[in-house]
């Protein structure tokens, strides 16, 4: 059996290329990404923060899940999501439910109202406009006013150009320097404390499945 993990790279089409059996592991679909690819960013936006290779990028790859997703005979998802689009999109397919499993560090956390840093927000995310980091970005512009403690912690690489420069011009326009704290990349460990400590993890995304960071909080 070869396991695939997700439909973001190519390696599905090997369902039409081999005799073993192929089972697709179902994670965020490309063919739905696409559509909601540049998040709220305006054209000017778009094309000042250099997006339109990226969406071209998940445009040629959708179009490779596509065949891929045609072609498999088995498929692993854990949602009403994944069930959906399978039947939609390879309706000759096998559907198997399976359940997630998640690192020891996220099983073993607690977190306890007592513990937090009060008004403390926390998120792990990629630097790509549908995950609408700059929603949360502008939420904690306007929360400040009423709360001036608040704090959003990001994990996550985010690099100085692109849609990350964007961001980060965000911050530096609205004064949130101490309001915003880029954390980068993060273990597992790391993540779990930094969620124990957290008042409230946001989920931003305007397209999503199940992703792990919110099975984590």
């Amino acid at each position: 059996l070869i396991h695939v993990y997700g439909t973001e790279r190519p390696f599905g089409l090997l369902a039409g290329k081999t005799s073993t059996p192929v089972a697709i592991d179902m994670q965020g679909l490309l063919i739905e990404v696409q559509r909601a690819y540049f998040g709220r960013l305006r054209w000017h936006e778009r094309l000042r923060v250099g997006l339109l290779y990226g969406y071209l990028d998940i445009r040629a790859r959708a179009a490779l899940e596509s065949v891929a997703l045609r072609q498999c005979r088995y498929f692993l998802g854990r949602t009403l999501w994944d069930r959906s689009h399978q039947a939609e999109l390879a309706p000759s397919g096998a559907y198997f439910a399976v359940h997630r499993l998640l690192r020891p560090e996220f099983a073993q956390a607690e977190w306890r109202s007592g513990a937090v840093q009060h008004y403390t927000i926390y998120t792990t995310t990629s630097c790509v406009p549908y995950k609408a980091l700059d929603v949360a970005i502008e939420a904690v512009r306007i929360l400040k006013a009423r709360y001036p403690g608040v704090h959003l912690r990001v994990a996550g690489t985010i690099p100085a150009h692109g849609y990350g420069g964007y961001l980060r011009r965000q911050v530096e326009r609205w004064g949130l320097h101490s309001h915003v704290t880029f954390l980068a990349r993060l273990s597992g460990a790391e993540i779990a404390c930094e969620l124990g400590r957290a008042h409230a993890f946001v989920l931003t995304s305007f397209i999503e499945n199940s992703p792990n960071a919110l099975a984590e909080a």
